[in-house]
């Protein structure tokens, strides 16, 4: 099947020259663009990889390798698109604006098909524990548990996580709020087996206090801390408005924080663990996208409002007698093309939804986010694909940058 999708993608771009004939010294100046795809980080080989200059030229079409890598010279604002089987219909990864020397990341997040396994986490008891919360990557579900007064706690965690993933226990009052908590290494659990933390350190909980001003109507907050890709939410407040909102959180050394408030247009904000930070809502806010086009025959997608933003990503979700889906990533403005890639169907279609977002990040992160394909895994949805974004922690001040999105459907 996936021979038959590169043949497309090469049959598809219409350009039978040898894309050695137009090499120059520059070009063998130039750094190669990598792409590594893996799935819950174990490489995959084989994975087709198409690379184009940014003016859609084909410059080539490989497969991934042994490590899950593949390396082209694209030149600047060229393209890469991955051709992946991380969906259940075909599916397309598109990196825009890509740069020479960079290095692309792509990693397919479990779906319906990826087992669920169940191990037990042990702790010491925590003196004035009423329940126990457990937080792992691709956590499914297992909630606040209250312990059978065993030595040491024993906790069952569901998941279909088959990736290396850090472990926190957090021991909560009989009102919700932490105690004290314990984090252990990154390692990858197996089913039925144990995560003995026991033997770890504990640490104490912290309030952080978020200050709020400008509100909207009818918001809400939720704030978390991530160290690494992991992320811990704290007990989520309802209903927010100006004013003080202290958040109890493990004290976690070199976490990140992260502060997402809902409304018409949604703020997320990001960066280092802060004992209190200031949020002016409505400063952070981006202005909406009113309108939202696609030209089938240009391959654009092109949008009204949202001027401020410097950030896009999104998806064309094909319905056809071969349907796909087709995200992309990647420098934002009023405008992205697509390269010419006959493995989507677009042609075909009898029904495209189209899906945006549109963001604002200081130009440091921008780098770290196009490169980045959490926000392309389609398994993930569109709000993991925002908390993708939290677990960056390259700004210099937290508070003080902000990301809104908005989304529109299209039926054609």
């Amino acid at each position: 099947m996936r021979i038959a999708l590169l043949a497309m993608v090469v049959l598809g771009c219409g350009d039978n020259r040898n894309p050695f004939d137009e090499i120059t010294m520059d070009t063998f100046d130039e750094p190669p663009v990598s792409i590594t795809v893996t799935r819950q980080s174990v490489p995959l080989a084989g994975i087709p990889v198409v690379f184009h200059r940014d003016d859609g030229t084909l410059v080539e079409s490989i497969t991934t390798d042994a490590r899950g890598r593949a390396a082209a010279k694209p030149g600047p604002n060229g393209f890469v698109t991955a051709i992946t089987d991380f969906a259940a219909t075909r599916d397309l990864k598109t990196f825009l604006g890509v740069q020479p020397g960079d290095e692309l990341t792509l990693d397919g997040a479990p779906n319906l098909t990826t087992p669920m396994m169940t191990y037990k986490v042990l702790v010491t008891p925590v003196a004035g524990a009423v329940f126990y919360r457990v937080s792992v990557r691709c956590l499914v579900g297992t909630g606040e548990q209250v312990p059978v007064g065993t030595n040491p706690v024993e906790l069952s965690v569901t998941t279909r996580c088959l990736a290396p993933t850090e472990t926190l226990v957090v021991a909560l009052d009989g009102f919700g709020f932490p105690i004290e908590s314990v984090l252990g290494a990154e390692a990858t659990p197996t089913e039925n087996g144990v995560v003995d933390l026991t033997n770890e350190v504990p640490v104490t909980a912290e309030t952080a206090t978020l200050m709020l001003s400008n509100v909207g109507s009818n918001a809400t907050l939720e704030s978390a801390r991530a160290i690494g890709r992991t992320q811990f939410l704290a007990k989520p407040e309802q209903q927010v408005a100006n004013g003080s909102h202290p958040t109890v959180f493990p004290d976690l050394a070199g976490a990140s924080q992260t502060v997402a408030v809902t409304g018409a247009r949604p703020v997320f904000v990001w960066g280092p663990a802060e004992p209190q930070t200031q949020l002016d809502v409505a400063a952070a806010q981006v202005e909406a996208v009113t309108e939202l086009l696609f030209d089938r025959s240009l391959r654009t997608v092109s949008w009204s409002g949202g001027a401020d933003g410097n950030f896009v990503f999104g998806q064309l979700v094909v319905e056809a007698p071969t349907s796909g889906l087709w995200s992309f990533v990647g420098p934002g403005g009023s405008a992205i093309t697509l390269p010419a890639l006959d493995a989507f169907p677009i042609n075909a279609a009898t029904r495209i939804e189209l899906e945006l977002g549109v963001g604002r990040v200081s130009g440091s992160v921008v780098d770290d986010l196009r490169r980045d394909g959490g926000w392309l895994d389609a398994n993930n949805g569109l709000q993991a694909r925002q908390r993708t974004m939290f677990t960056f922690q390259s700004l210099a001040a937290f508070g003080t940058l902000g990301l809104a999105f908005a989304t529109t459907n299209l039926t054609f």
